[in-house]
């Protein structure tokens, strides 16, 4: 019989602070959802602010102002834009470009790294705005650099590490701000869905006024100046931390201890930490190597399957189940951007049946309409979606997203010229609904993260998710240029290089048709619950690890009940107390009477696997299981041996009939090898599999099935193993 080992227990008075978010899901249902009136309410850019200034305070607004909507919205809109005109006017191929873009967005991999330091060493006793201020000034003497440096003195590997500490600077400040409001979230759930889409909604206007600017910048003076208009953006918010707009309260050295004592207590998150920092580094050094194409796909596969097995055994699995649905959902999302970029942009000369596009079109007007439907798309999400399941808002999203991608297809192959509909209509009709629908997928991911972060952990967790997507998005983008590169499309913006387009489209439909595989996997990792449902409603240990398959392989206590009838009982009772001092516990008595009064004393002990070997009476068999009942947990497994008996048998009907368990399947082994049989033993030998139903002794535990699913009789399938 395994026990689960118990974790501290967490207990915040602000988590029961719900009768004001209560409060207002009422005032949302009294709405009349169908009227213009309560749809232009519900989004008034004057009510939205102060509502959740009420609700969380003005600070944190402005901290979000500041790095979401300024920094990552705006000036990473910027630097984002320009990169790709950057790498072209170093002739650099499809396939490359698509390497040096992930490298660009490996910072993010180290965030749990950054979001770990955050944690355990304050400096100065402050977690998050000194870490905030030195990426800041990391970004912006980078920023700076790209701008300055003429392109004869900087090579192409010199501006991608650039790029690399700007994106540094936006990922740390985008990390620790929802850090910051993941602590206030957790405690009023109700207005989760407002302040993310209050961020959102920034961080899309920053974008579109970014993506304005790009292409005029872009055609009218080069990328490298957009870099230098970037560098204000990414440096106010240096003044607002200075000004105290992080809120962060300073913590004595009694409180920072407290917090290293929880943090050491969870070495695994950190084991994960170092896995993917380790992983991120010899990505970019690969990517940086000139590599070819399929070792650095290669490399990004092995990276995703190592951390999705390390976060797998590690973590607690409803956190584990999230972040694997985020890695394989958006690796199997094969990007195709860097030849897709060449196709709109490259000029007649070099791509005579092409589209064309100038940098204001591409990057300004299309980019606009993008950020305009997002904005649209946020505002959708939040009036009519937001109180929608989880599994309900990303499979709806996904499948029009797939669908939306199809489209790119067509004008690849050049099929709307020959229903005379121009490129520049179909793309920006088709771009506006892709973004429009990405918003619906991207906003549920951080609300179902935020439920799950525990207390003081809240930066290295949204880290860890953070980089679960960026882990799947570089797969994603390795696998798409190894695509390109299997396919002949591997343009780089030269002369005469029509023939690189010609598979394109075969890439597009490939891309698209993967995105709908991983939908089938959200029945087992995405819970079946509201966005506005408090996920950790009724669990007292909140840790990142608590009740990982390494917890329970590694820290599972073993409770014997045995009679001692045999002379071999007691001899493996004292080997296994020998190898196991601390984990095996051995009592000697009737079961009846022994696991009845060890129920009673030790009532924290719950057991996750009992097997029922007793004294195969009906009456001993039915106490064994009445008693074992009591020191179950709420996700329990029962094994009754010798299920082919008739005192155990019924013993077994009459325990379900109580209702004290489930049956799940009786099996007899029809050929036991070997024979061990004696005394008068049956010659086969059987079992019953079920789980105990605790739910009328635990209330926290679920209640699997509203009616008894148990048949009249207990049959007994026989079986060859």
């Amino acid at each position: 019989m395994e026990e689960e080992e118990e974790g501290g227990q967490v207990s915040r008075a602000a988590a029961n602070d719900t009768n004001n978010d209560d409060n207002d899901n009422n005032d949302n249902n009294n709405n009349d959802k169908g009227s213009v009136w309560s749809c232009i309410q519900a989004v008034n850019p004057m009510i939205w602010p102060r509502t959740l200034a009420q609700h969380f305070g003005c600070q944190l607004l402005v901290l979000i102002i500041g790095s979401q909507w300024l920094v990552k919205g705006f000036a990473g809109g910027l630097t984002t834009g320009a990169a790709d005109y950057l790498f072209k006017s170093y002739h650099v191929t499809a396939s490359r470009l698509q390497i040096f873009k992930t490298v660009l967005n490996l910072p993010q991999n180290l965030a749990p790294v950054i979001g770990f330091l955050s944690d355990w060493a304050p400096i100065r006793g402050y977690n998050k705005s000194p870490y905030m201020a030195m990426a800041s000034v990391l970004g912006v003497t980078s920023c700076a650099i790209i701008g300055l440096v003429p392109q004869t003195a900087l090579s192409v590997e010199g501006a991608v590490v650039c790029g690399f500490f700007i994106t540094t600077q936006i990922f740390a400040l985008n990390l620790l701000t929802q850090a910051t409001y993941s602590e206030r979230m957790q405690s009023k759930p109700a207005q989760a869905p407002s302040l993310v889409s209050f961020a959102s909604f920034g961080i899309t206007v920053g974008a579109l006024l970014s993506t304005i600017l790009v292409g005029l910048l872009v055609e009218e003076a080069g990328p490298k100046v957009v870099y230098l208009v970037a560098v204000p953006a990414l440096a106010v918010i240096l003044v607002l931390l200075a000004m105290g707009c992080a809120g962060e309260t300073r913590q004595s050295a009694q409180q920072c201890a407290q917090k290293r004592q929880r943090l050491a207590q969870q070495k695994e998150v950190l084991f994960i930490c170092v896995i993917i920092a380790g992983s991120s580094l010899l990505l970019a050094s690969v990517g940086l190597s000139g590599g070819s194409v399929a070792l650095n796909a290669a490399v990004a596969i092995a990276a995703a399957g190592l951390v999705l097995v390390a976060c797998a055994v590690l973590l607690k699995p409803i956190l584990a189940k999230a972040i694997a649905f985020f890695i394989i959902v958006t690796a199997c999302s094969p990007s195709i951007s860097g030849a897709s970029f060449y196709f709109f942009t490259d000029t007649p000369a070099q791509y005579a049946e092409g589209p064309h596009f100038s940098p204001i079109f591409y990057s300004s007007v299309q980019g606009s309409v993008g950020q305009c439907a997002m904005l649209v798309g946020i505002l959708i999400y939040k009036r009519w979606m937001s109180s929608w399941t989880y599994r309900k808002v990303m499979t709806v999203s996904s499948l029009l997203y797939a669908a939306l991608n199809l489209l790119d297809a067509l004008v690849f192959a050049r099929v709307n010229r020959r229903f005379g509909i121009s490129d520049q209509a179909f793309v920006l009709t088709s771009s506006g609904l892709e973004n429009l629908v990405l918003t619906w997928q991207d906003m549920p991911s951080t609300i179902i993260i935020s439920q799950l972060c525990p207390e003081g952990m809240e930066a290295i967790v949204f880290a860890l998710v953070s980089t679960s997507f960026n882990i799947g998005s570089t797969v994603g983008a390795n696998t798409g240029a190894l695509l390109l590169q299997w396919l002949g499309c591997n343009p780089s913006g030269q002369e005469n290089e029509s023939l690189q387009f010609e598979n394109l489209w075969v890439a597009a439909v490939v891309s698209a048709a993967l995105q709908v595989v991983p939908l089938v996997l959200m029945l087992w990792l995405i819970p079946d619950c509201r966005q506005t449902d408090n996920l950790m409603q009724g669990i007292a240990d909140r840790s990142a690890t608590d009740g990982s398959l390494w917890k329970r392989w590694s820290k599972a206590d073993l409770y014997s009940f045995d009679i001692g009838q045999f002379p071999y009982t007691r001899g493996n009772a004292k080997l296994m107390k020998d190898l196991f001092p601390d984990r095996f516990t051995y009592i000697e008595g009737p079961s009846q009477e022994s696991a009845k009064e060890f129920a009673e004393q030790r009532p924290d002990v719950k057991c996750d696997v009992i097997s029922v070997d007793g004294d195969h009476s009906t009456e001993g068999t039915l106490a064994d299981l009445e008693n074992f009942r009591k020191l179950a947990s709420c996700r329990n497994w029962v094994l009754m041996d010798d299920a082919g008996w008739n005192s155990t048998n019924s013993a077994w009907q009459m325990a379900k009939d109580a209702g004290i368990i489930t049956q799940v399947e009786c099996f007899a082994d029809m050929n036991p090898k070997p024979d061990f049989q004696f005394m008068d033993f049956p010659i086969n030998r059987s079992w019953c599999l079920g789980f105990f139903n605790v739910g009328d002794l635990d209330p926290t535990c679920p209640v699997w099935f509203k009616e008894n699913p148990n048949t009249e009789k207990t049959y007994v399938r026989p079986i060859e193993i």
